[in-house]
């Protein structure tokens, strides 16, 4: 039989370093990452990931995100510590354990989970939308796309750069983003009341982001990935929302047709971090000259060259849903999302 393949979060506490010790000496499993931040824990597609109650970013909503991918999760709190065991608890990690536990049955427990592989779950997938700093579209193109993808998905619309989409859509401004990550911090997911329903979208929207670090915004888009089909987040200007971008299965670029708008572009490309971006290139009144001003500056191919249409302003001017026209330049968009989930 296969060794079980193993990743430990990083912690100052001992039994992280006096298991990994353990593991190694007698090669019973294979330890393939130490993990500093969530991502690293996956990585390596390890069967089970053993984590510790002390660490912050440690969550219900990080550990049910790892069991939708099928992996096992061994939670780990101090001796005594109900606070830290309810966190696991919460997230239906596969076995908890206090922080005394030997490290042979800790190795024990690791081999008997691995044996088997929980079901998996699918994820939602992640739109996200960026440009550089100009009030280059990124708001009424955001809403275009989430509405587009409503009409086969259920589509959530989450504004990382507040209060743009509130604002554009006629919103209170409670509850807003830290309303809803205090929810997903307490339950490890995100709950129906804090989504506020707009036409055939759900929306988090408010005021602002409250206290929220990246850290912590990606945590409470990652736990909607588990609620909804596709979620569509606007980043707003580069590089805010970095975090998220790298994770994001579909990018979008939304840049300004005009000369400062493709330069500004342009220098956000050259410090790109995330899948290719799909460029829509907003306000093309001259499309044929545009497209090819565009490729030069982008190096990439416009995937959408939309007009200044006076829909548009009047869409916003009536905080009502975006117009046919829009919807239908961001088709492109719509195309990309269909060919990740059909896989």
């Amino acid at each position: 039989m296969s060794r079980a393949s193993v990743a430990t979060v990083l912690t100052a506490r001992a039994w992280e370093e006096v298991f990994v010790s353990f593991a190694r000496e007698t090669a019973a499993v294979r330890v393939v990452a130490r993990a500093y931040e969530p991502e690293e824990a996956t990585r390596r597609s390890p069967s089970v990931i053993v984590a510790g109650s002390e660490t912050p970013w440690i969550s219900p909503a990080i550990v049910k995100a790892w069991r939708r991918r099928g992996i096992r999760v061994v939670g780990i709190h101090p001796a005594g510590d109900e606070p830290g065991k309810r966190l696991f608890e919460t997230a239906g990690a596969d076995a908890i354990l206090p922080d005394d536990t030997p490290a042979l049955r800790l190795l024990r427990t690791v081999q008997a989970l691995s044996i088997t592989t929980p079901p998996t779950s699918p994820e939602g997938t992640l739109v996200a939308v960026t440009g550089p700093r100009g009030a280059p579209g990124r708001t009424e193109i955001s809403i275009a796309i989430a509405w587009g993808a409503a009409r086969e998905h259920r589509t959530l619309l989450v504004d990382l750069d507040p209060p743009s989409l509130g604002i554009r859509l006629g919103l209170r401004p409670h509850p807003g983003l830290a309303d809803a990550f205090d929810a997903v911090r307490s339950f490890g997911e995100l709950p129906d009341d804090r989504a506020r329903s707009v036409g055939p979208i759900s929306v988090l929207a408010g005021i602002d982001g409250g206290p929220l670090t990246a850290a912590l915004r990606w945590e409470l888009v990652r736990s909607a990935l588990g609620s909804f089909d596709v979620v569509v987040v606007d980043l707003g200007p580069w590089p805010q929302g970095e975090t998220i971008l790298r994770q994001a299965n579909t990018a979008v670029l939304v840049c300004d047709a005009g000369p400062t708008g493709l330069v500004r572009a342009s220098m956000l490309v050259a410090a790109w971090q995330g899948p290719t971006p799909i460029p829509l290139v907003n306000r093309a009144d001259d499309p044929a000259t545009t497209a090819g001003e565009a490729r030069r500056a982008l190096g990439l191919e416009p995937a959408g060259l939309i007009p200044t249409l006076a829909s548009i302003r009047a869409a916003a001017r009536q905080a009502s849903a975006p117009p046919r026209q829009l919807i239908e330049h961001v088709a492109p968009v719509q195309r990309s999302i269909a060919a990740h989930r059909s896989r």
